[in-house]
């Protein structure tokens, strides 16, 4: 039979609980005190690791936004922008003015030369000694932990030597705040060692009552078991105490989470600098590009250079002009992709460079300078330069703008031809004008000479051949109006392709030069006055003919043109080229540049007129003349000719057949009397009444007297200009404005701005060149007043 469980009485060994309660106290006593002294010596070298690798853990962190922003900043090429270095430099300072880490914790930024830049606790302070630090620092570069004193006040630093500033840079702590825990851990640790004793007594009667007493409840189990009595076990409570770190894993992680979401943040602003330098590379990229756009758009030649004169960049224009591409040029020095000399001296003008550099200011090149490219080949050009300037005004370079000058001297070369056509034109107006006048009352009285006495054979001879030579002065007063100022061309639609052939054919007739035509069956027509057009062929195709002796072989070529010429307001035409080759010995490069000049002859019976009068028809006709010449090859010249969009007019079938006269009264108006007799006599013979006046005023008031007394004219001739008085121009509207049906004819030696070239425009019904024939003006009066 089981026996009940042992009950609460004294154990048998009374003697063991004394003794175990002085040894439990002993021993106590005997760790306490030895754990005491070496775990204040522990806890001493723990804070000091701790508090080393915190604080070299807290520097690096401050180092480590810095470095990444030098290395972003290195990443975009403007590692040495000082501007961003130094801000980089100022926020860092900033930021390490804020930094907090307990409460003496701070940042130090110390000189090479052991001056402060950066203490805040100490700013109360003018100076402070840092010598014992800045001794441990010397020859230092790598972070480490220093303990000094500054101010008689102990610390610890960790320093580093910081490369981009030059300077020492740490965080630094006040060892009394450091190591502060370790005399709480002494008054905690004798407090602990009382309670220690404390619980250790209840401990004792604790263990006594639920460790000592089981287990004499055990050994007396044990021991009555041995004596063989069956016996229920004792029971009781077995409790087990375990050490806390909750409080300080907590911590640990918490400061784990902070450093967590402080890189975050890091990283967020790290993505955001990022995003914004890959916009502004971005943008760069496209500046550059938009400027390499526009420089290569320019129509100038474009040069840049740094401060040592040496080629940075050429457009398109620049490598034309030159010969050097931009690879080539790149690095050699101005002058010897930019090589010009004076025109005149052919000394080799000064660098524009250098000039620009020394002075900083824009500089033009002297006059008459001649651009030599790389293979030799020299042209006149205009150059300016300008300092290239950055944000501070600092001058960084030079950039060169030039421009081939060839093709402006040819236009101011062919501009001095036509003034000096003009002034001699002016002169030859004049005389023509006054010459037509005595030629009118020359031929007009010789042709009624004529007929008043044709039963006379040899006066009838004589006055033929007197028709005959004021029929040549007729000729010569035309062509000197052709480059008169009055001679504007008469024009009418027409097939150049004719008028080559006949006015060639008529000039080669009986000579010994034949011509080889290739002229193409679709040539465009022209607007032309196809009288003084013939006269340019004719002109140069006897010429031409002279040069060659008068034997060998002529080529006459035409073609399209297609948009070859700019107008006034940018418009382009289509041209029309027509060339006149010979193999006669060529003309020198002197002659050359003079042959349009009026006068200028190299033949012995010249008279110089007829390569400028060809000059003036087709500058009056809108177009131009060109000639090459070789020597021993011979000479071509080629003109150029606007097209006409309109067909050629077909030609008329045959001579009209003869019509019955009209009779009419005439008014006619001219301040030459001579001229204003010859009319008379002239109107009179074909049957006409006539009334003279002398200007345009004295024809208007017979004008309206006439139209009161009941006999208005049925036509009337005024001549253009009246020195002095009202000429025709004027005077015609006045007529209109009495009879807008009057029947008005113009007469002119020329044809003043074109009056006589577009008389309908200036409201007239008809003209009269002179001067002209009996027939001219008899057909004139009748296809005016037949209605």
């Amino acid at each position: 039979m089981l026996k009940p469980p042992m009950t609460h009485q004294p154990p048998r060994i009374r003697s063991i609980r004394t003794l175990f309660l002085l040894g439990m106290t002993g021993l106590i006593l005997i760790l306490s005190l030895p754990l005491l002294y070496s775990g204040n010596r522990l806890l001493d070298n723990i804070i000091c690791q701790l508090g080393s690798d915190l604080l070299l853990e807290k520097l690096q962190a401050l180092v480590d936004p810095v470095d990444r922003r030098y290395e972003t900043l290195q990443r975009v090429g403007l590692e040495d922008s000082q501007v961003h270095l130094e801000e980089i430099r100022t926020t860092a300072l900033q930021e390490f003015s804020r930094f907090s880490y307990m409460k003496s914790g701070m940042v130090m930024v110390i000189g090479e030369d052991g001056g402060s830049v950066l203490t805040r606790e100490f700013a109360v302070q003018k100076d402070h000694d840092f010598a014992e630090l800045f001794a441990q620092l010397q020859g230092r570069r790598q972070p480490e932990v220093y303990r000094f004193s500054v101010d008689g006040e102990k610390r610890m630093a960790a320093m580093m030597f910081y490369e981009p500033w030059q300077n020492y840079l740490g965080i630094c702590v006040s060892e009394a705040e450091l190591f502060a825990p370790r005399h709480t851990f002494l008054r905690l640790n004798l407090l602990v060692l009382a309670v220690v004793l404390l619980i250790a007594v209840l401990l004792t009667l604790a263990i006594r009552q639920l460790l000592v007493l089981p287990l004499i409840r055990l050994t007396d189990y044990a021991t009555r078991v041995e004596a063989g009595e069956e016996v229920v076990p004792p029971t009781g409570t077995y409790l087990l105490e375990l050490s806390r770190l909750r409080e300080n894993i907590a911590a640990m992680v918490a400061s784990l989470h902070r450093n967590v979401e402080e890189a975050a943040a890091q990283v967020e602003v790290i993505r955001k600098r990022e995003a914004e330098l890959n916009r502004a590379f971005e943008e760069l990229q496209a500046s550059e590009e938009r400027l390499a756009i526009t420089l290569q758009s320019i129509g100038d030649g474009v040069i840049t250079t740094d401060r040592r004169g040496r080629v940075m960049l050429l457009n398109g224009v620049a490598s034309q002009l030159t010969g050097w591409s931009q690879v080539e040029a790149v690095g050699r020095p101005l002058t010897e992709v930019f090589n010009i000399i004076n025109e005149r001296s052919g000394r080799v003008c000064e660098n524009p460079a250098e000039k620009v550099l020394a002075s900083g200011q824009i500089v033009a090149l002297e006059n008459h300078t001649l651009l030599i490219d790389k293979n030799g080949t020299r042209r006149p050009i205009a150059d300016s330069g300008a300092p290239i300037r950055d944000r501070s005004g600092a001058v960084i370079g030079v950039v060169l703008v030039f421009r081939d000058m060839t093709e402006q001297r040819r236009v101011e070369r062919e501009l001095l031809k036509i003034k000096k056509l003009e002034s001699v034109g002016m002169l030859a107006a004049g005389i023509a004008h006054d010459f037509n006048n005595l030629l009118t009352a020359i031929m007009i009285n010789i042709e009624l000479a004529g007929s008043a006495r044709r039963e006379d054979g040899e006066q009838a001879g004589l006055l033929a051949e007197a028709k005959k030579a004021g029929l040549r002065a007729q000729g010569l007063t035309k062509q000197l109006l052709t480059f008169a100022r009055g001679g504007a061309p008469v024009r009418q639609v027409a097939s150049l392709g004719a008028v080559i052939r006949d006015s060639t054919d008529f000039v080669l007739r009986g000579s010994g030069v034949s011509c080889d035509y290739q002229i193409p069956a679709d040539l465009w027509p022209a607007e032309i006055d196809q009288g003084q057009i013939s006269q340019v062929i004719q002109n140069i195709v006897i010429n031409a003919s002279q040069a060659m002796g008068g034997k060998g072989r002529l080529v006459i070529a035409a073609r399209n043109v297609g948009e070859g010429d700019d107008r006034p307001g940018g418009q382009q035409v289509n041209l029309v080229a027509i060339s006149i080759s010979d193999s006669g010995p060529g003309i020198s490069v002197p002659e050359l540049e003079r042959i349009f000049d009026p006068y200028y002859t190299t033949k012995a019976e010249g008279s110089g007129l007829g390569l400028a009068i060809c000059h003036s028809i087709v500058a009056k006709h809108d177009g131009r003349i060109e000639v090459v010449s070789r020597p021993e090859v011979g000479t071509t010249f080629t003109i150029f000719l606007p097209a006409s969009g309109e067909q050629a007019a077909p030609a008329q079938s045959g001579p009209q057949g003869p019509e019955a006269s009209v009779k009419a009264r005439v008014l006619v108006m001219d301040d030459d009397k001579m001229v204003l007799g010859v009319a008379r006599r002239a109107l009179e013979h074909l049957g006409h009444q006539v009334h003279t006046v002398t200007d345009g005023a004295q024809a208007v008031t017979a004008f309206e007297q006439a139209i009161a007394a009941g006999t208005p004219f049925d036509l009337v001739i005024m001549d253009l200009t009246v020195p002095g008085g009202m000429g025709g121009q004027e005077a015609v509207g006045k007529l209109r404005a009495i009879d807008p049906t009057v029947k008005v004819v113009v007469a002119s030696g020329y044809a003043h701005e074109g009056v006589l070239a577009n008389y309908r425009d200036h409201g007239f019904d008809g003209r009269l060149s002179k001067p002209f024939l009996l027939a001219e003006l008899e057909g004139l009066l009748r296809q005016l007043l037949r209605d």
